[in-house]
Formats: C-alpha cells, sequence, structure tokens
C-alpha cells in the first residue's frame, strides 16, 4: 500500500503533464519566415496586412483577422499555403 499511493500520484502528475500537448498540431507553420512548431492555441502572427502562410502541420489551420482568433475565418488544410491579411492562427487537428 505504500508504494501504491505514490505510484497514483506520480501517474497522476504524468496525466495531467502530458494534457495539453493533446492539442497541440503536429508539424511546422511558417508566417512570413517565422516557424511555430507544433504549434498550440491560438498564435499571434501579423498586423492585419497581408503575410504569407505556410501550413505543414497535420491539422487544418484556422486564420483571423483579429488578434484573439475570434470573428470571420479562413480555413487553410495541411500543406498549403498563401498570402492572407491576418493577424492570427489556430492550428486543430
Amino acid at each position: 500500500m505504500r508504494l501504491f499511493v505514490p505510484l497514483l500520484a506520480v501517474l497522476a502528475t504524468a496525466g495531467i503533464a502530458a494534457a495539453p500537448g493533446a492539442n497541440a498540431a503536429g508539424g511546422v507553420l511558417f508566417a512570413d519566415g517565422v516557424v511555430y512548431e507544433n504549434p498550440v492555441g491560438c498564435v499571434e502572427v501579423g498586423d492585419g496586412s497581408d503575410v504569407e502562410i505556410r501550413n505543414r502541420t497535420d491539422g487544418v489551420a484556422h486564420l483571423y483577422e483579429s488578434p484573439d482568433c475570434s470573428g470571420d475565418v479562413v480555413v487553410l488544410p495541411p500543406n498549403d499555403g498563401a498570402y492572407f491579411a491576418v493577424r492570427s492562427v489556430r492550428v486543430r487537428d
């Protein structure tokens, strides 16, 4: 029983530590030459002017005109790229 409780605590901590990575897209997102490896959450990438976005992740990139990944969205599939007037990106797998 003495071994069981510490082991349970270690396993619970490991599960909590691994949870944020579960939402990460595997691969790389390029925004005007800046590289975002395994992007997680909302990433600010521009000032609203045209930005070259290349999605080399395994998820769909959602491009937004707002800095907080809200409002109108343009969808960019994996392994695609173009220029967009964009301020933020969220990649979803």
